[in-house]
């Protein structure tokens, strides 16, 4: 899992994470229920990821919380 992407994972058997680097990560974890939207808005995010020079919308709102630290503090209260 790298910056910047995202994932669908069906997590609703056992399992675990282990953060093997020096770094800190923060992940973003969304329980949901898969439906026709979901699948859909997934589907569109993954064809504009694979379309050189085109940014998603996630895309956007990183770049607009990297560059505004009170925002970075306001997300994470």
């Amino acid at each position: 899992m790298q910056e910047g992407e995202y994932w669908y994972l069906d997590l609703s058997r056992p399992h675990r994470v282990e953060n093997r680097s020096q770094i800190d990560r923060v992940h973003l974890v969304i329980d949901c229920v898969l439906n026709d939207w979901l699948r859909a808005t997934i589907d569109a995010g993954q064809e504009m990821a694979a379309t050189p020079g085109v940014e998603s919308d996630f895309e956007r709102f990183r770049q607009l919380v990297l560059s505004d630290p009170a925002l970075q503090t306001e997300l994470m209260e």
